[in-house]
This record gives structure tokens, sequence and C-alpha cells, in this order.
């Protein structure tokens, strides 16, 4: 059985249509510049994170280390925009942010859960109950 060229034409170009674009613009690194958009603060756990009108910002740097207009270890949304008032490090692997400059340091340390999801930095404080900030690419 002979297939006829116009035919195998419209399968090769089928092919090469049918493949998923992969190309993806945002980059997959939490390096740069963060700013909180919402929070999660909610006595019982049974709400969802809600928007904030802040200037709160995060710089995650390629060595590791951070630094923001805030204190970190305040679950605050207030700032200072001339003075970075927190730094510390961040640990990808481990999931976690370590303020350099807590003073009130919690029995258990003053690490930071840190998610990250190409996206979205998720900051979990040591509450009783959940409270959390959420950050995007500035």
């Amino acid at each position: 059985m002979k297939l006829s060229p116009l035919f195998l034409l419209l399968l090769a170009s089928l092919c090469f249509t049918a493949c998923e674009d992969d190309d993806d613009p945002r980059p997959a690194t939490i390096i740069g510049t963060w700013k909180l958009v919402e929070v999660y603060a909610d006595p019982g756990g049974g709400g969802d994170f809600e928007p904030v009108d802040s200037e709160r910002i995060i710089n995650f740097e390629t060595d590791s280390t951070y630094s923001s207009n805030s204190i970190i270890c305040d679950f605050s949304t207030e700032t200072n925009m001339l003075t970075v008032l927190s730094e510390g490090t961040y640990d990808l692997d481990a999931e976690t942010l370590t303020p350099g400059d807590c003073r009130n340091v919690p029995p258990q340390g003053p690490n930071l859960r840190l998610e990250f999801d190409g996206e979205e930095v998720i900051l979990s404080y040591q509450c009783i109950e959940p409270c959390q900030h959420k950050y995007r690419r500035r």
C-alpha cells in the first residue's frame, strides 16, 4: 500500500504541532525580590489566605542569604522602606529560613518553614494557630 506524499506531509506536521510548549517565561528560582501579597492568620485553622496591602519584601540572593525591609521574625506586615531590617540565611532543601536577628527566639529555634513552588514563597511562623505569609515575585 502506497501512502500519498500529501498524507505523509500531514502526518509529519501533526507530530510537530502536537508537542507541548515547554517554554516557561518565569524562572524556577527563588533568587530575586518577593513581595508580601497574602496573610493566613486564622484561629481554629478553618480559613484561607487573605490579600494584604503591604510593602514588605524579601530579597533572596544566590549565596543562600536574604535581606528584608521588615523584621522577618515578627508576624507583621509593617515595613521600613529605607532600611534593611532583617538578614539571614535560607536552605531550600531543608525548607528553612533562618533569621539572623530575632530578639525573642522561640524554644524550637528561630527557623521559619520556607515553601517555594516556583511561583510563590510561603513562610510559616511558629504560632499555636496557623499563621503564614505568602509572597509573589515582584
